[in-house]
């Protein structure tokens, strides 16, 4: 939903006037009040140019977008999303009155795509600054009105009106951002038929009240389905940034499923608990004593139930809240009786990992975070992932593609990204212009040779 790189040119024909403009007919109440309601947020909404770095070619480059956001406080603070600011090195911000100011990332989370940014107010003319109110998520109703505000295809202040189609939309893992990584894992979603295309990322729905419900997220084009991540999920993100500069979230190793497929073949009632589907070697949760095919029934003080998928992402979020390093006594079902453990929690990781560009083979690699290992069913975050290999270079040739995860560098176990690093420069800084890889692409394993340029490396 992040729009990049696009120019419109919009040519108007002008006619000469046959006679004196007559005035506007008068409006029907439902249109007086979505023009009210558009009055009522269209200041607060700001388009957001950026400039971020990009190695998805295999060499750095840079890279322009467009997206949206809004202005959520007087101090000057716009949310919008992970996607649209989270990598950004510049932002230039376009105000209601077309004026432009600078901006910095104050933080963000990737997990639910969110971005907290603040204006530079000492760089803007005007005196006065418009801000949004926000509203409920929680009590968004099936079939109510609803109008995104965005810069869709890098036109800015436009309004599109729709419904909720759903207001606990739930989305599986793999439901991903433009950027690819995964969102979703602790919410669900609004969604809407209101139109929405590339550049409306980050722009608020509203209600009919002119309160934000949501932060418009992505759209699936032709489909005419749109997603907003709920405002009541954004409120939390935003006071954790505000406080630590981050969500701080904790893990145990859990895999959760709904109840609905399984209760009569785990003597489970039903309606209640939720599903361990699978639980993490050496986590947390494997050291508690918990298993595969438990039904969770407790977390701490909290009872737990998900009969429905929907139901899911909140006791995800029960847990991911719970302060790390929290010794927390869980109540499962286990072959018909209910067993007690104690789980203490750890921090949970970013899901987004560090990026390098390889020049001297003309490739860039991503750091093998637990999140991306544990999506490719890999039993440890040794190695790195390949993320960009350029069409004309020795990574190329050498047979190395997208995908692929460099586990051994000239026979050396990659244990950590820094060791990456430290061992590709010395490959590049002996001058044999030859190293072997071994990869894991798929299932299956692969060894690559790539022939280089030691006098390219730009590391």
């Amino acid at each position: 939903m992040l729009r990049w790189s696009v120019n419109i040119t919009l040519t108007v024909a002008l006619f000469a006037p046959t006679a004196l403009a007559q005035p506007p007919q008068a409006t029907s109440q439902e249109e007086r009040a979505t023009m009210e309601t558009a009055d009522r947020v269209r200041p607060a909404c700001v388009s957001i140019q950026i400039v971020q770095e990009s190695l998805d070619s295999g060499v750095s480059q840079k890279q322009s977008g467009v997206g949206s956001g809004v202005i959520i406080d007087a101090e000057g603070h716009v949310l919008t999303n992970w996607h649209v600011a989270g990598r950004a090195e510049r932002m230039i911000v376009t105000m209601a009155n077309g004026e432009k100011v600078g901006a910095t990332l104050v933080g963000a989370d990737a997990y639910t795509d969110l971005a907290l940014i603040k204006l530079n107010l000492d760089e803007l003319k005007t005196t006065t600054l418009t801000w949004a109110s926000m509203g409920d998520s929680d009590t968004v109703q099936t079939g109510q009105s609803v109008m995104a505000l965005g810069s869709p295809l890098g036109l800015k202040q436009t309004a599109t009106k729709g419904i909720v189609s759903n207001g606990q939309r739930f989305m599986s893992g793999d439901f991903r951002m433009p950027s690819g990584e995964r969102s979703g894992e602790f919410n669900n979603w609004i969604q809407t038929d209101a139109p929405l295309n590339g550049g409306n990322s980050g722009g608020p729905l509203v209600n009919n009240r002119g309160e934000v419900i949501g932060i418009n997220a992505r759209g699936m084009g032709r489909d005419g389905l749109g997603f907003a991540i709920p405002i009541n999920i954004a409120k939390s993100v935003i006071q954790q940034i505000r406080e630590h500069g981050e969500v701080v979230r904790s893990w145990v190793g859990l895999d959760l499923q709904p109840m609905e497929d399984f209760t009569q073949f785990l003597g489970a009632e039903l309606g209640r608990g939720v599903l361990v589907g699978s639980v993490v070697q050496s986590s947390p949760a494997d050291r508690a004593g918990l298993r595969t095919g438990d039904v969770l029934l407790q977390w701490s003080d909290e009872i737990t139930n998900a009969r429905f998928q929907d139901e899911v992402p909140p006791v995800r979020r029960l847990i991911a809240d719970t302060p790390p390093g929290s010794t927390v006594t869980v109540r499962v079902l286990r072959d018909g009786e209910e067993v007690r453990c104690d789980v203490t929690t750890q921090r949970l990781e970013s899901p987004i990992g560090r990026d390098f560009a390889c020049e001297a083979w003309r490739c860039s690699v991503r750091e093998m975070t637990r999140y991306l290992a544990m999506a490719r069913n890999m039993e440890t975050a040794h190695g790195v992932l390949v993320l960009g290999v350029n069409e004309v270079g020795p990574a190329e040739r050498g047979g190395l593609r997208i995908g692929d995860v460099i586990v051994k560098l000239n026979g050396e176990l990659i244990e950590s990204f820094e060791h990456f690093q430290g061992t590709y420069k010395a490959a590049v800084a002996s001058g044999e212009g030859e190293v072997l890889l071994a990869v894991r692409r798929g299932k299956s394993r692969q060894l690559v040779v790539i022939e280089f340029d030691s006098e390219d490396s730009g590391n």
